[in-house]
């Protein structure tokens, strides 16, 4: 069973007695309960024909919010959304309330239909408005929208408060059996939690702060066919949405499948993985927007998307078969270990390379596709491999993977070595192979006995560079003896099949 567990402080429940104080004038803000999204209460204002109107709730005391990446939640309802022309959040401080920070909401961030929204702001961030010195944040204790509304009919209230919370991260999920349905179930489907961290619309999943999977307690988490999108937020910190996949326990698998994580708006979330400890894979997902992909090396992601995403950090994980496409920043993977990439197709939007290269040494580079990068090696930015390592790396191209084009970091060397397989099929137990360079008795590669494969149908594979000549010798003393003069290496990996023919000269008393 999994456990969701909040890493919120609720600063207040707007449940039973309120002290609420107006801003503007008109009629004064009430506890209300008629209109609640938790508990049973809420507080709001009539308000018409007003411009930076509102209230706010009075928490009592001081909430000390300086620390780095705090931010707070509220919840607001505002009925005539149709009329909603500026909507603002107020934090003041003292206790004539004369001393605050205002953060302007985008309305485009307001659902198209109106209803209940979850306003996350970072309290650090440089407000729209102030009101004396501003907010003094390790003592706030004021919380509230402001609105400017034309004039609206009726009389009851039409700007609603909710709770109030606050959070440097989100929500973590921890025990067997995990799924994304447990943080829903945590948050929206709860009277009274109504965290405004995920929820729901047919299906998807919106996330608006920062998901953790694992701890220094376990997790197992199985979840297949899935989309979480991060919504558009204008006033959160650039790394306050996200899922973080914390592999520190060994008991810790963490797996997908079919999943999609999408962040649309200029603020993103991202996918970080920390710890060596458990696993995480991800197979046939796709990943688009993100504003970073940070693995450690146990990570694998298979067939997977990463569409307009910023850095991947490689870190050892292994990435076979995926696909990334028009990366936004100088380079879209930063590898220490190139051998662990293998199969990828790498598509440039003109700028920024596919791959930086941190560590020096010889790697086994199979079957990469770069598309639309420098045709050529040089300094523009945009070839395919960046070797930023300060020494020297080899590239043994395998697998059919294309020639990358080349810029040399300072102290950096590259070479590449875009070798072609030419394996030998269906050759005899006990069979020697022998591969020269044409017309000398220079070997190039050779085995004294050919042993892959099975009985009477061994195999022996050889790489060297396209076009190189070669003079490829067979011989089994109970066979006869064969050559192939002048095969010309091509440029694709390829097979010879040998038929050996018994020798009937052979003699074995």
């Amino acid at each position: 069973m999994a456990t969701v567990t909040s890493q919120l402080t609720r600063i207040h429940d707007l449940e039973g007695s309120l002290a609420l104080v107006s801003i503007g004038g008109g009629a004064g803000a009430a506890a209300n309960t008629d209109i609640f999204l938790q508990g049973s209460q809420s507080a709001g204002r009539r308000m018409s024909n007003v411009t930076l109107s509102g209230f706010m709730v009075d928490d009592g005391a001081g909430n000390d919010l300086s620390a780095a990446n705090v931010h707070v939640g509220v919840w607001i309802w505002v009925t005539h959304y149709g009329s909603l022309t500026a909507l603002r959040v107020r934090i003041g401080d003292n206790a004539a309330s004369t001393t605050y920070d205002e953060h302007i909401v985008p309305l485009t961030e307001y659902p198209a239909l109106g209803g209940w929204i979850r306003v996350w702001l970072d309290v650090s961030r440089t407000p729209d408005a102030t009101g004396g010195g501003g907010l003094a944040e390790n003592a706030a204790r004021y919380f509230g929208p402001v609105v400017s509304i034309p004039t609206v009919g009726g009389n009851v209230a039409n700007v609603i408060l909710d709770a109030v919370d606050h959070t440097t991260t989100g929500l973590l999920l921890t025990g067997t059996s995990g799924l994304w349905s447990d943080f829903l179930t945590a948050d929206e489907g709860s009277t009274t939690n109504k965290y405004g961290v995920v929820s729901s619309i047919s299906g998807i999943v919106y996330c608006r702060a920062r998901l953790t999977l694992g701890s220094a307690s376990s997790l197992v988490f199985n979840d297949s066919n899935f989309t979480i999108v991060f919504p558009q937020q204008n006033i959160v910190a650039a790394d306050f949405m996200g899922i973080t996949a914390d592999l520190q326990h060994a008991s810790t698998n963490i797996d997908w499948s079919g999943g999609a994580l999408q962040s649309p708006g200029a603020v993103k979330g991202d996918l970080v993985a920390t710890g060596t400890a458990g696993t995480f894979d991800a197979v046939s997902c796709t990943l688009v927007g993100l504003r970073i992909v940070t693995l450690t090396s146990k990570c694998t992601l298979t067939s997977t998307t990463l569409l307009l995403c910023g850095l991947i950090t490689q870190a050892g994980a292994v990435l076979t078969g995926c696909a990334i496409t028009n990366a936004p920043g100088a380079v879209a993977v930063l590898a220490n270990d190139p051998s662990k990439i293998s199969g990828c197709t790498f598509t440039s939007d003109g700028t920024g390379h596919a791959i930086e290269i941190s560590a020096a040494g010889t790697y086994t580079f199979a079957g990469n596709k770069f598309v639309g990068y420098a045709a050529s090696d040089g300094s523009t930015g945009n070839e395919a491999i960046y070797n930023n390592s300060g020494g020297a790396v080899t590239l043994n191209i395998t697998g059919g993977g294309d020639t990358p084009s080349i810029r040399n970091g300072s102290g950096a060397s590259t070479t590449v070595n875009n070798n072609k397989s030419i394996t030998l099929t269906g050759l005899k137990d006990n069979t020697e192979i022998r591969v020269y360079t044409t017309g000398t008795a220079t070997e190039l590669a050779g085995i004294e006995n050919a042993t892959d494969g099975s009985a009477d149908n061994r195999t022996f594979t050889f790489s060297l560079a396209a076009g190189t000549d070669v003079d490829i010798v067979i011989h089994n003393k109970i066979y006869e003896y064969m050559r192939i003069d002048a095969f010309d290496v091509p440029s694709n990996d390829s097979s010879i099949p040998i038929a050996q023919r018994f020798d009937r000269n052979y003699s074995n008393p």
